[in-house]
């Protein structure tokens, strides 16, 4: 089985529903357990989190879910936005909580006026915003001890080299658990490798650091796809 990043993403009705994003897998084990998938345009884009066991079946044209046991806006998302109170007394300055105190929690979700286009306050990721003594964060909805792995996640050496960008996964569907990388170098001329993910030392969101030099990544063949 092979995942490949921005796979178009149907249902078991061929109805398409979005494009993957993300692998998440256990970076001890190596085995897959879910996929992330994004829909809608850039202002209203959302990403929802799919185990594995729906996963039926991967094409040319993309990856077949299962019949879907809920519906697709009941679907979990893949990160849960809550804000957390970091500073007491700036919180009670907040013109928003002053008119309403049920809101004077530790963590809370903002009544709909409070959002980053709607004359909210600067709340920004892991930090505290426009002195409102709160802030933003995010919890993924993915198991513990795993990561998600992200669209075009940079390779790189034991020597610190750049060596590609993780275009595929290549999965042992039996066991759910990867294999391969495929990986691509280059921008006009693109340079395909396959790695065992026996060389991968540690998995992070954006990065992927091999136990490899780079001459010896270099020094593999050239990966030719096969037809099937």
């Amino acid at each position: 089985m092979k995942l490949a990043t921005d796979a178009k993403i149907f249902t078991a009705e061929h109805e398409e529903i979005g494009n993957l994003n993300r692998f998440v897998l256990n970076p001890l084990t190596k085995a897959v357990t879910h996929i992330v998938f994004e829909r809608g345009g850039l202002l209203n884009k959302k990403e929802y989190v799919l185990p594995m066991e729906w996963v039926d079946r991967v094409t040319e044209e993309g990856v077949y879910l299962r019949v879907l046991p809920i519906e697709l806006d009941e679907l979990p998302f893949f990160e849960d936005e809550k804000y957390v109170v970091t500073d007491e007394r700036a919180m009670l300055d907040n013109e928003y909580i002053r008119a309403d105190p049920g809101l004077r929690m530790h963590y809370y979700y903002p009544p709909a006026s409070v959002t980053p286009f709607g004359g909210a306050p600067d709340v920004v990721r892991g930090g505290v915003g426009g002195g409102q003594g709160i802030r933003r964060e995010y919890e993924e909805n993915i198991p513990d001890n795993t990561v998600a792995l992200k669209e075009g996640a940079k390779v790189w050496s034991q020597d610190a080299k750049h060596v590609g960008d993780i275009e595929k996964i290549f999965i042992d569907p039996q066991a759910n658990k990867a294999t391969h990388l495929l990986i691509t170098k280059g921008l006009l001329t693109k340079v395909r490798k396959l790695v065992p993910v026996d060389w991968v030392e540690t998995i992070y969101e954006d990065r992927v650091n091999l136990v490899l030099r780079e001459e010896l990544i270099d020094n593999l063949p050239e990966y030719q796809e096969k037809e099937d």
